[in-house]
């Protein structure tokens, strides 16, 4: 069994059991994704930037429901001819673009 601490902002004992244990991982893997989200943001704002700088444009579904013709993900577009040359049917991952693009 753990030792109790003194939580230095009430001054109570608390203990640290499953129960505590059980948050503070919740509460860490809640931030793991959260800070995952945003590094995603900035990949896809990075990604864009550089599309643009190239002459591409990168579209991101908008379908809330995938069927064959919309896989719910991205096409990368040449925009002088409007032409799709990547995930015709938005089916894309930002790696395949970045991998393209390289």
């Amino acid at each position: 069994m753990l030792s109790p601490i003194r939580n230095r902002y009430s001054g109570n004992l608390q203990s640290f059991g499953p129960v505590n244990e059980a948050i503070a991982i919740g509460a860490s893997l809640g931030l793991h994704v959260a800070r995952e989200a945003l590094m995603r943001q900035a990949n896809e704002s990075t990604l864009r930037a550089r599309a643009r700088k190239l002459g591409y444009s990168i579209h991101k579904s908008r379908s809330r429901s995938i069927d064959e013709d919309n896989l719910g993900k991205y096409a990368l577009v040449k925009e002088d001819s409007k032409s799709v040359v990547l995930g015709e049917r938005f089916d894309a991952s930002l790696e395949e673009i970045a991998e393209y693009l390289s």
